[in-house]
């Protein structure tokens, strides 16, 4: 069950999903959700023998379309709120084995397109307010299949690291006449250190 619950010490919502617990956790390569289903295995989340980029909803979602009311009631210092939201899975690859960095200049040019095509498309729901697009890495951080995959997730909040960030690019913007984000960029390409 997800759902959003308010904390009250950071003044922020955090998602909790304790079904999350049943997903797959590092399966053999021959048992991977993610590789192409084959004639005579096991059905994947993948239907065809070959893909280039494959989208599909996440199974063990944190958010939902149609999230469900929350199992605990809230209270005044500890609202709960229905965990509505999106969760997408961005297959790179049919190969199990690699990452995003190995694929081919033209398959990350395509791999960009769908991003666009879907941050587009998520962003157009009433109920989303922010579309984060990433890759987590290393079972340490959560990765459980080792597959070469990234996720797209559609908020119903704005973070508030990201809230920050706005904040702090307008008042540069106010107080200077420019863009935070290109005066960086510009000063670390002539510094040429990173």
């Amino acid at each position: 069950m997800s759902e959003l619950r308010w904390h009250p010490y950071l003044g922020q919502w955090v998602i909790t999903a304790t079904h999350r617990q049943e997903r797959t956790f590092l399966p053999p390569k021959e048992y991977c959700p993610l590789c192409p289903t084959r004639p005579g295995s096991m059905e994947t989340e993948v239907p065809y023998p070959d893909y280039d980029i494959v989208v599909f909803e996440n199974r063990f979602p944190s958010l939902q379309r149609q999230a469900p009311e929350p199992a605990v009631d809230g209270t005044e210092l500890t609202p709960v709120l229905p965990a509505q939201g999106i969760c997408e899975v961005v297959l790179y690859t049919p190969q199990h084995e690699g990452e995003m960095a190995d694929l081919s200049v033209e398959q990350i040019a395509k791999l960009v397109e769908v991003w666009t095509d879907r941050f587009e498309e998520l962003s157009r729901y009433p109920f989303v307010q922010y579309v984060l697009i990433f890759e987590n890495k290393g079972k340490e951080i959560g990765v459980t299949i080792p597959h070469p995959h990234g996720q797209i997730y559609a908020y119903p909040f704005l973070p508030p690291l990201l809230e920050k960030e706005i904040v702090s690019a307008r008042s540069y913007y106010e107080r200077e006449g420019r863009c935070l984000f290109c005066a960086v960029t510009a000063q670390e390409l002539q510094d040429g250190r990173r």
